[in-house]
């Protein structure tokens, strides 16, 4: 899965969806909206609960109440914007590719293997909605997160930055690594399953 392949595939599916402004604006909203509530899940609302359980002051309770209401309205837009966003581009996916299959087949359309076209277009489209979602939602948020932290290292102890980064770089590995079996693995669960319906046939 390298980086260039990514985007050309993502270019390629949802390439109808990107081009409109305001499905650009919707996307950056909910890049930002995710980036928000996982810096406020995994930092400040363990900090501030931390300092509440440390001073025990009405204060910490009343940062802790604004937090809850904060990441409550944060989350409710987050999750529009997802259900808005990924329901729109998975459409607008499959819509592309049914009519470009239409288009070709429209002179000899009894060659058109349907079947085998919708459920491979159908598998594609959905694999790449999964894969969008965890990128905006948990990847790209917490890859964030983990970067600010091991800086933060860093200004503390350089080699507890060094420490850090390292394992960092040890977690992408190992994502990249499983991530690649993972997609290698289930085209070929795909590729078997096929052979059996046309050897059934």
């Amino acid at each position: 899965y390298p980086p260039m392949n990514i985007l050309n595939t993502l270019t390629l599916y949802f390439s109808d969806y990107i081009s409109n402004s305001q499905n650009k604006i919707k996307l950056v909203l909910f890049v930002i909206a995710s980036s928000v509530f996982a810096i406020s899940e995994s930092i400040m609302l363990p900090r501030t609960i931390s300092m509440l359980a440390e001073y025990k002051t009405f204060v910490y309770i009343k940062y802790l109440m604004i937090l809850f209401a904060a990441m409550i309205f944060v989350g409710i837009i987050r999750n529009y914007l997802e259900i808005t966003i990924i329901n729109t581009m998975t459409a607008s996916s499959r819509s592309k590719f049914f009519t470009a299959i239409i288009k070709k087949y429209k002179e000899n359309y009894k060659d058109i293997e349907i079947g085998n076209y919708v459920s491979r277009i159908m598998s594609a489209t959905r694999s790449l909605k999964e894969f969008v979602q965890n990128l905006i939602r948990r990847l790209f948020p917490y890859t964030l997160i983990l970067i600010c932290v091991v800086s933060y290292f860093f200004t503390l102890n350089t080699k507890c930055g060094i420490v850090g980064f390292v394992g960092l770089v040890y977690i992408f590995i190992i994502t990249l690594t499983i991530g690649n079996y993972v997609r290698q693995t289930k085209i070929r669960v795909e590729y078997n399953f096929r052979s059996e319906e046309h050897t059934s046939e």
